[in-house]
């Protein structure tokens, strides 16, 4: 006869390892991924970065060709608005040899306006 508790009893747990790989394989490609989108997102920044900096530097240029042919223009240069006192957006320097104003006295009427100055009173 056999006396309990002596014998050996032998088992194992088995469980499927699949399902835990997947959820491993998984992770690793979503860190890969947003890895990827971190860096396109750099790259687009730094391009468009660089981009904005020459667009920049090309405006910076032009505005100063620019200014260049209005100072050299003997007279009066200006940009208005279509409207009864034409009121005045932009004079350049020569306004103030043509019309004895200076060009901030004409911008939005803030002195004078425009229509007052070029109107004949008899007209």
């Amino acid at each position: 006869m056999k006396k309990r508790g002596t014998g050996t009893l032998l088992f194992s747990i088995t469980y499927d390892k699949t399902e835990a790989i997947l959820l491993a394989e998984h992770k690793e490609a979503l860190r890969s991924l947003y890895n990827k989108i971190i860096l396109a997102g750099m790259i687009l920044l730094i391009a468009s970065t660089f981009y904005l900096y020459k667009l920049v530097k090309k405006l910076k240029e032009a505005e100063r060709v620019y200014r260049t042919l209005i100072s050299n223009i003997h007279g009066m240069v200006y940009r208005c608005k279509y409207d009864e006192y034409w009121t005045m957006e932009y004079v350049s320097e020569g306004c103030l040899a043509v019309t004895g104003y200076r060009p901030e006295d004409f911008i939005n009427n803030a002195v004078v306006s425009y229509e007052s100055v070029i109107m004949d009173p008899l007209f």
